[in-house]
């Protein structure tokens, strides 16, 4: 699972390359002319947990802590 989160913010990242798509992550918002695009596929379709960064971020660092914390409990 932690490999996949990483590959999903590694995803998300070379996304963030193009300027439609980034600019669709910083404003959080596609223009009416595009709503068959890519872009917009990729916001307002499930495609979007395919480069949701933010979210698999936080389900790295879990699972981290989980994995660092067992040994520990178990002794």
């Amino acid at each position: 699972m932690r490999g996949i989160a990483a590959l999903v913010v590694l995803f998300h990242h070379s996304l963030l390359t193009i300027p439609v798509l980034a600019a669709v992550y910083e404003n959080d918002a596609v223009p009416v002319e595009d709503v068959a695009s890519v872009a917009w596929m990729l916001v307002h379709t499930p495609l979007h947990n395919l480069w949701e960064g933010k979210g698999a971020v936080y389900i790295f660092f879990v699972l981290s802590g989980v994995v660092l914390t067992l040994p520990v409990l178990r002794g």
